[in-house]
């Protein structure tokens, strides 16, 4: 063994070199190629092969920011998508809001035809606050044709009934004491019977009106819920315009002779929208 080492410690170099010939007469051997082509092909087999690894390693980075940046794209398109369907929801909601307004002022002025005198509409644009409707503000005013006293009415389940008047009138707006304003009083009378008195409101709190100065022998012909109408006298209001309802029997004393009602508004002054201011001066 000892000796087997040393030979081939000695011999080393002549050994790798007759290998590296062995090796070599194999490709050629195994390639039936000529001997001189057969390194030159060993080499290009390896080279082509790190050209394959670096080119596929390309490539997949390559791929992989294209990718990256498609779906960066993507997502750009798809948050526009967004936005567009959000102004297409947006656009088709104020659509319909459109649309209900204007269906609603069709009715309005469908209704306002039966009026026996000229007018002109507003819409309120204010309250005294969100719990006063005693006091409102409306879009017109003296540019429009307003002025102080004039009578406002408005419609409820397709029936006119009074709203109040104007008390102050700017340029582009005025404003307006309803009947539940304790300043407001109107000449009026029950409907059916023609007893007279005078209504007044109470604070826009009590959701009702006081019909006062009613001769107490009207109740023997009054019935609950009788309607009580503008009387037509003082030449503010026009006649015959409904105000409200009797809600309730009343038990007069023995030393009245005229007895103080409670009367409940035609209208629902929570709800109003569109008024309309009449000119009484101008025949229609």
């Amino acid at each position: 063994m000892r000796k087997l080492s040393g030979f081939l410690s000695k011999h080393k170099n002549i050994l790798i070199l007759v290998l590296l010939v062995a090796v070599s007469v194999t490709f050629v051997v195994a390639t039936d190629q000529p001997a001189v082509q057969a390194p030159n092909q060993v080499g290009m087999t390896i080279v082509t092969f790190f050209q394959g690894l670096t080119t596929g390693a390309a490539e997949w980075v390559g791929e992989t920011f294209n990718s990256i940046g498609k779906l960066d794209q993507l997502k750009k398109e798809l948050a526009e998508t967004r936005r567009e369907l959000l102004e297409y929801k947006k656009a088709s909601h104020d659509n319909v809001i459109l649309r209900e307004k204007f269906d609603a002022l069709s009715r309005e002025l469908d209704l306002a035809k039966c009026l026996d005198y000229e007018y002109i509409p507003v819409e309120i644009i204010a309250w005294g606050s969100q719990t006063d409707f005693s006091t409102l503000v409306v879009n017109k005013g003296s540019v429009h044709g307003l002025h102080n006293d004039m009578p406002v009415v408005a419609f409820s389940g397709g029936t006119v009934g009074l709203v109040g008047k104007v008390v102050s009138v700017g340029p582009g707006s005025a404003v307006i004491h309803t009947l539940l304003d304790p300043s407001c009083y109107v000449s009026a009378m029950f409907k059916d019977t023609r007893y007279k008195g005078i209504v007044s409101g109470v604070g826009a709190a009590a959701g009702f009106m006081e019909m006062d100065l009613v001769k107490k022998s009207a109740l023997d012909e009054l019935d609950s819920g009788a309607i009580v109408v503008t009387s037509g006298l003082g030449g503010l209001f026009p006649k015959d315009i409904p105000l409200g309802r009797w809600k309730e029997k009343y038990q007069a004393k023995d030393y009245e002779t005229v007895i103080k009602l409670e009367i409940e508004p035609v209208l629902d002054f929570q709800k109003l929208e569109y008024l309309y201011v009449l000119d009484v001066g101008a025949g229609r």
